[in-house]
């Protein structure tokens, strides 16, 4: 989320945005007056401009619903998983060593994915003409 708001602030849509082109109407290119079809051009890209960034909110928001029904089906497994647990008698349980293998598995699955995040944010920051280097954040 943090990513697809930073993009709408710093005004950068998605690479996938760039295909969203509206070509000037054949009629536009007839207007003698120069300053009349700058205009008109100007216009048109803020248009584009604004259209692509209202797209990146519609996407954030259908992330952000995504996002609160993955956390809420993976908090029921999880309350599950510890009542089924409990369940069982001590000689069914998990081990002790097996807990703390998953545990680290979890965690390192964790760490993965936070390094991609950093690495994407970063990324952007670079690519991003409107940024200096100095306000890049160091998450």
């Amino acid at each position: 989320m943090i990513f697809f708001k930073q993009r709408i602030s710093y005004h950068r849509p998605p690479p996938s945005f760039d295909s969203m082109n509206l070509s000037l109407p054949t009629s536009f290119q007839t207007i003698d007056d120069p300053t009349l079809r700058h205009r008109l051009l100007d216009r048109q890209e803020k248009i584009l401009e604004q259209t692509k960034i209202d797209m990146m909110a519609v996407m954030m928001t259908g992330a952000e619903a995504i996002q609160r029904q993955c956390q809420k089906e993976f908090d029921t497994e999880m309350t599950k998983l510890w009542q089924d647990y409990r369940k069982f008698s001590s000689e069914q349980r998990i081990t002790p060593v097996m807990m703390d293998l998953i545990d680290e598995r979890f965690n390192n699955v964790t760490e993965r994915i936070q390094s991609i995040y950093h690495f994407k944010v970063n990324y952007f920051f670079l690519e991003a003409p409107t940024v200096m280097k100095k306000n890049i954040p160091h998450v």
